[in-house]
């Protein structure tokens, strides 16, 4: 039988659920993740605001809403007449208001911001770290916590908590200790300092620069015995590719085709072009505190550059610690992982676009969890999509092996639609043995 999907929006604080749903007229949420840089994510939301429902001092039920301190919870039942599985769509915070009323209708528009954003916010002064790391995640989870000696923490609102909100960066994949020593992923060295700035400013332009890793948000959890809530993140090393940690499988293949299979998800139309933009030759890496040599290291892909002519990155302040100092020979490994990655242009599927109606209609019940996992943010960004479809005109399908780096979820009355943004998987993902789609070898690459 066909599956059912239901969204749900909620606002939070510590000691209170408000279902705010029936009053949704309609959303839009993105979330964007980028390869060295903390993801950004945002939208907006209408609500119905009749009898001045939402009006401060309008006299209706919302009038003394606190809105800036609570968390909204979006989430999506899956139902497949006997069974629910609930997705976690996003967790996020309202920076804005702006009411409206034409005299026929009167609606409120809500502003939406990953609950990160304060870390964007309040401006940290020079920090001196003396502290040893494994990896840049644990240096991220610091930085926001204010940790190390010297370090405030981001002033987060407490969302009606007795206690300060923390930030808990988590592993979406593993660390092989048999590797580390010929092809160290992890950090052990000593980390030096950091220049003023906002801690997202560290983590976007110095800590993931370095891996390079990948990190965005996910939930938001409230702990009754601690009273305090926690902002999670997710942090994905230089491998690139989810998997299992700590018996959490991360990872997830979702098959979309333009077939009608009930096992699959239906693609509404799908986007194709070069990836012209993603293409990196030429890295230049220049340390905080170098320890020898003070000017920039280039990396250079010289043959891509002579194709494609000059696409390069630049970080000045990365913290490279692996082989225990910011020498020349360390800002090249870092560089190297940068031009050896993205040297290529690909011709590649870049956006598709789903209708959950059409989802709805076509998925089996058999399919309920992989639907719930398709939109949860943990499971569904920077997992692996599989774009079968056939173009217009052509003889047979094509499929394109990509890695889900974004999502634009629309809902209105109507339907809801969801745009997927891709990169090529042959970039943004290491081999993963055992996995017949991304674990073939001659084809997939190695770390």
């Amino acid at each position: 039988m066909t599956v059912t999907s239901t969204w749900q929006v909620e606002f939070l604080d510590a000691s209170t659920t408000t279902d705010l749903t029936s009053n949704v007229l309609g959303f839009s949420i993105h979330q964007n993740v980028q390869i060295g840089r903390f993801a950004t994510f945002g939208g907006y939301m209408h609500l119905d605001n009749t009898g001045n429902l939402f009006t401060p001092s309008g006299g209706g039920t919302y009038q003394a809403f606190t809105w800036f301190n609570k968390i909204v919870r979006i989430t999506c039942d899956i139902n497949d007449g006997s069974t629910t599985s609930t997705a976690d769509v996003a967790y996020i915070v309202v920076t804005d208001m702006d009411f409206k009323d034409d005299g026929n209708y009167a609606t409120v528009m809500l502003t939406l911001a990953d609950c990160y954003t304060y870390a964007g916010r309040d401006a940290v002064t020079a920090i001196d770290v003396s502290a040893a790391y494994g990896e840049l995640d644990a240096v991220a989870q610091d930085i926001v916590n204010g940790v190390p000696s010297g370090v405030d923490a981001v002033p987060f609102p407490k969302f009606g908590a007795t206690n300060a909100t923390v930030s808990a960066f988590t592993k979406f994949n593993n660390v092989d200790p048999a590797e580390t020593a010929t092809y160290p992923i992890g950090y052990t060295g000593i980390i030096d300092e950091f220049e003023d700035g906002t801690a997202r400013d560290y983590i976007s332009n110095q800590i993931l620069p370095s891996g390079p890793a990948v990190a965005f948000p996910t939930t938001a959890t409230y702990d009754s015995g601690t009273a305090k809530w926690t902002l999670n993140a997710a942090y994905i090393n230089r491998l690139l590719t989810k998997e299992t940690v700590s018996s959490t499988d991360y990872f997830r293949t979702f098959d979309m085709t333009g077939e009608k299979t009930a096992d699959k998800f239906p693609l509404k139309n799908v986007s194709t072009q070069y990836n012209t933009v993603d293409t990196v030759n030429q890295a230049q890496i220049q340390a905080q505190i170098p320890a020898s040599g003070s000017g920039a290291t280039f990396v250079n892909d010289t043959d891509s550059q002579d194709t494609l002519g000059i696409r390069s990155v630049t970080y000045s302040k990365v913290i490279p610690v692996v082989f225990g100092g910011a020498t020349d020979t360390e800002k090249s490994f870092i560089g190297n992982f940068w031009v050896k990655r993205f040297p290529t242009v690909h011709f590649t599927a870049q956006t598709a676009t789903l209708s959950m109606s059409a989802i709805d209609q076509q998925m089996d019940s058999s399919s309920r969890q992989n639907y719930a996992d398709f939109l949860s943010v943990q499971t569904c960004l920077f997992s692996h999509a599989k774009i079968t479809f056939t173009a217009t005109g052509a003889s047979s399908a094509k499929t394109y092996q990509s890695v889900i780096t974004g999502r634009m979820i629309h809902v209105s009355p109507n339907d809801t639609t969801i745009t997927l943004r891709l990169a090529t998987a042959d970039d943004n993902q290491s081999l993963l043995l055992d996995n017949t789609d991304i674990g073939l070898l001659d084809s997939n690459r190695v770390g």
